[in-house]
């Protein structure tokens, strides 16, 4: 899997997208969860009714998406899609 496919929370790896290219626009998608601190976080953020921003590097720019809802493990609806600088300080809300 290539760098791209891996996104993170708040600092934290997440996990990677399932599809082999990276979502572009709003939907439901699949991915791969690490299981660990990130992942948590994001999802308890989710549950209390925010919407998390999440982030991934393509290598020419970081993109940031909030997640909308986690209706299943390893499922999220994602949206907002914001391209960010490199020097843009990332969010956990």
């Amino acid at each position: 899997m290539g760098k791209a496919q891996l996104f993170m929370f708040n600092g934290r790896p997440v996990g990677y997208f399932a599809q082999p290219e990276f979502p572009r626009g709003p939907g439901r998608f699949r991915y791969i969860p690490f299981g660990g601190r990130g992942h948590h976080e994001m999802r308890m953020h989710s549950q209390e009714g925010n919407s998390p921003r999440c982030y991934f590097d393509t290598g020419k720019e970081i993109i940031s998406f909030a997640v909308r809802d986690c209706p299943a493990y390893g499922e999220f609806v994602i949206g907002d899609f914001q391209a960010l600088q490199r020097d843009t300080k990332l969010s956990q809300r």
